[in-house]
């Protein structure tokens, strides 16, 4: 079998990977956090790591209502790449549902602009057969992303720092029902492809 090449190479913001990839923040107040890397899956709707937003409830802390539904100490955004890296715009996520049995959660997105309430939708497939051995996987994010903040009397100003990011590399070894019963107590794959944190 002829192994494939492995890459991690730069992508540029014009890639239509980066109108549907999300970096995401935590934010509270001043303080801003910048972890992870959504896709989006429907209107409205986006799906990345669930250990992501558990480092958010770490970082500021998370409390169980009396119903049972959870109250962040946080405020989550993501931002969303336009007109061929030309614009961006900020999206609240007002809603959050953990799975327990994988590491996925399920984002709700907010509009906060009107390029955002004019969004064209298009549907991305989501294929869930079990991968193989020796399958090619590609995967995208947004590795070590920065904040800046620039306060003036009036307006608060932010530069976040993304560079956008695939990787390539083959599935080298699949647990169709767990790898062990503490970190990844659910059906998943190992992989050779490079990852950098917030991808």
């Amino acid at each position: 079998m002829v192994k494939k090449k492995r890459e991690y190479v730069s992508t540029p913001l014009s890639s239509p990977i980066c109108t549907w990839a999300l970096p995401l923040v935590a934010r509270v107040g001043k303080q801003w956090f910048p972890s992870g890397t959504a896709i989006i899956i429907s209107d409205w709707f986006a799906l990345t790591a669930k250990h992501v937003v558990e480092d958010f409830m770490d970082k500021f802390g998370t409390k169980v209502k009396s119903d049972g539904d959870f109250h962040h100490n946080f405020c989550m955004q993501a931002v969303q790449v336009l007109d061929g890296g030309k614009a961006a715009v900020m999206l609240d996520i007002d809603r959050i549902w953990r799975c327990g049995n994988t590491d996925v959660a399920f984002l709700r997105l907010k509009p906060r602009s009107e390029e955002s309430l004019h969004f064209d939708w298009k549907r991305v497939v989501i294929d869930l057969k079990p991968l193989e051995c020796g399958q090619e996987v590609v995967a995208f994010g947004f590795p070590r992303p920065s904040i800046e903040l620039d306060s003036g009397e009036d307006v608060e100003k932010i530069r976040w720092t993304i560079d956008p990011v695939t990787t390539t590399g083959e599935v080298i070894e699949v647990f169709g029902e767990k790898r062990d019963s503490v970190f990844l107590n659910f059906p998943c794959y190992q992989v050779n492809a490079r990852f950098e944190p917030s991808m």
